[in-house]
């Protein structure tokens, strides 16, 4: 079923914002994103030639917007990396458009993986990740339509999109919390040895 992970872990996402994280304008805004993707995701936007998801709509707005604070050496950087993502995402679909023999494996998972491994190696910070991903997946599926516009009607952050998408942000949450794991550890660590030599 379509669109199965993208409602499972956005209402996963929203119960966890909801009750267990401290009242605030940060989790008011995220728990808003969710609440509205969720809503977004039964809208078909006309854009021009495209039919987009509301969802996407709401994801890349709010990620443009917030990209807007960022200064200008980032905002080119992040530009850069996008469109990188954007490729690989479009190429991707496109190989196994053309050749789906050697595409045995679900997609939703194969091309998250692919998204989550590009984005970690070339960003470092966990917000520029999460807004990288949204935005060069986003972008990769316009591009993707565009070069079926002239075969065939694709809509834009479809539901096969939106699980693909969820699918990668959970990878990269689930890599964040490996990273803060493993930091914790060393200093943990390291402090124990300091306190092992300085009590000799």
């Amino acid at each position: 079923m379509e669109g199965i992970f993208f409602y499972w872990f956005s209402w996963i996402g929203w119960t966890i914002l909801t009750f267990f994280k401290e009242k605030g304008r940060e989790r008011l805004i995220y728990v808003y994103i969710l609440l509205l993707s969720i809503i977004g995701s039964t809208i078909k936007v006309e854009a021009g030639p495209f039919l987009v998801s509301g969802t996407l709509v709401i994801l890349l707005i709010s990620c443009y917007s917030r990209l807007t604070y960022y200064d200008r050496a980032l905002k080119v950087r992040m530009g850069i990396i996008t469109v990188i993502l954007s490729l690989a995402y479009t190429s991707y679909l496109l190989f196994e458009m053309y050749d789906p023999v050697w595409f045995f494996l679900d997609r939703r998972f194969v091309l998250a993986l692919l998204l989550v491994y590009v984005t970690c190696i070339l960003l470092k910070e966990f917000e520029h990740r999460l807004i990288g991903l949204v935005v060069g997946a986003g972008q990769g599926d316009f591009l993707y339509s565009y070069v079926l516009s002239p075969y065939t009607n694709y809509q834009v952050g479809a539901l096969s999109f939106l699980d693909i998408a969820a699918n990668a942000v959970v990878m990269v949450l689930i890599w964040q919390g490996i990273s803060y794991g493993v930091e914790y550890i060393n200093r943990y660590t390291r402090s124990q040895a300091r306190q092992s030599v300085s009590n000799k």
